[in-house]
């Protein structure tokens, strides 16, 4: 319902001089799209990637910070933007998904999903289908999707219940960096930096076997889908993301 406030100016002639709307109150447990989140936008041609990063708190002296900004200029097509579109890692490493002998893929029900929720998991697919993250599927196989809220509470992961595809999947083995080993080496050393990477949506960003993409398959209201790059949640996913970031450290 819609109210308005008027303020008479002269109550005998019924004159009215301004009119305020006020929007219809939502209870916060209703609000359902405050849990929606933000989607891309897109890169002007004056885009500058480097605005982007603050190199306030690093210690290094204006020439270096300059040179630091140059570098990230110089290799944008390495971060992402607002526009949000994801590179992908062209290395030898690709992620397979390789059932046990005998063992037949899953074909899964597919379930119902909020009327309230298909506006963002419309915009979801259609995001990963331009991002080249997923494709059109006819594949026998089969999983629900399932979206998971983050951390952050006031957004949502968007996921495929990969539990039976995991079931039957050979698992695949990498080796952990040992903490203690790391530790040895910063013995009696004076450190002045500590280096953290990661990737942007790091699991999308790792290539499918093109001949075992239709293994992971899912379906929804909008149709039957597969995952070109790799979806959170399937098996070996943790251990192939470890392999590549091993691989990536020979050329720093």
């Amino acid at each position: 319902m819609n109210i308005a406030i008027t303020t008479p100016a002269t109550p005998a002639a019924f004159q009215i001089c301004s009119i305020q709307r006020i929007a219809p109150y939502i209870q916060p447990e209703e609000d359902w799209e405050q849990f929606i989140p933000h989607f891309h936008t897109e890169i002007l041609s004056d885009y500058d990637i480097a605005q982007e990063i603050d190199p306030s708190h690093c210690a290094l002296t204006p020439v270096f910070r300059e040179a630091l900004m140059s570098i990230f200029r110089e290799h944008a097509d390495a971060l992402v933007g607002p526009d949000g579109h994801l590179g992908h890692c062209n290395g030898p490493v690709g992620h397979r998904v390789d059932p046990a002998e005998g063992s037949a893929i899953p074909a899964r029900k597919v379930h119902r999903v909020p009327l309230e929720k298909r506006i963002e998991i419309e915009k979801t697919i259609m995001q990963m289908l331009k991002d080249g993250i997923v494709r059109e599927s006819q594949s026998p196989s089969c999983a629900p999707i399932l979206l998971v809220r983050k951390r952050d509470v006031n957004s949502l992961r968007f996921t495929i219940d990969l539990r039976r595809l995991n079931a039957i999947t050979k698992p695949q083995q990498s080796i952990l960096p040992n903490v203690q080993d790391i530790l040895d080496l910063c013995d009696n050393q004076c450190l002045y930096t500590y280096t953290s990477l990661d990737s942007q949506q790091g699991f999308y960003q790792i290539p499918l076997e093109e001949s075992h993409c239709g293994r992971t398959a899912f379906a929804c209201f909008l149709g039957a889908f597969e995952y070109v790059r790799m979806p959170m949640g399937l098996e070996g996913g943790p251990a192939i993301s470890q392999r590549i970031m091993d691989d990536m450290k020979k050329y720093l």
